[in-house]
């Protein structure tokens, strides 16, 4: 079973750490698997079933918001709306474009920084809900 908790948590250390010793790139491209995990946790907190096998977050992300919109979402306190929050991971990172991309330059220190932001957002509210007692895929 995926254990999108778990990925998360792994994957921000990685990432962070990545982005200590300057290896721009893979920061960026393993920390969006973060904001990944995030959006699935909630997809799966709104709609009580499994998320989507897919690295579309945008697509996630709103359906997500139309489980908020019908009323549906009694977890929503802890939606963080993707398009506002993560626009730099959500406008960037493409894991399979970026995996095997020739040159490792398509991010830079600033880019990692973003990313950096933007995956300490989601670690937030993740910790939120785990310390609320929230089951966690």
């Amino acid at each position: 079973m995926d254990s999108y908790y778990d990925t998360a948590n792994r994957m921000y250390k990685s990432a962070q750490l990545l982005h200590t010793n300057q290896e721009f790139h893979n920061s960026c491209y393993v920390g969006g698997y973060v904001i990944e995990c995030y959006v699935k946790i909630i997809y799966q907190l709104m709609s009580g079933s499994n998320p989507p096998h897919s690295h579309n977050i945008s697509n996630i992300n709103s359906q997500c918001l139309q489980y908020i919109a019908n009323g549906n979402a009694s977890n929503q306190a802890y939606f963080v709306d993707s398009n506002t929050n993560f626009g730099n991971v959500l406008s960037r990172w493409n894991p399979v474009n970026s995996r095997y991309i020739e040159t490792a330059n398509e991010f830079i220190e600033i880019d990692s920084q973003n990313f950096q932001n933007e995956i300490q957002t989601a670690m937030t509210e993740i910790a939120r809900m785990k310390v609320d007692g929230l089951t966690l895929i």
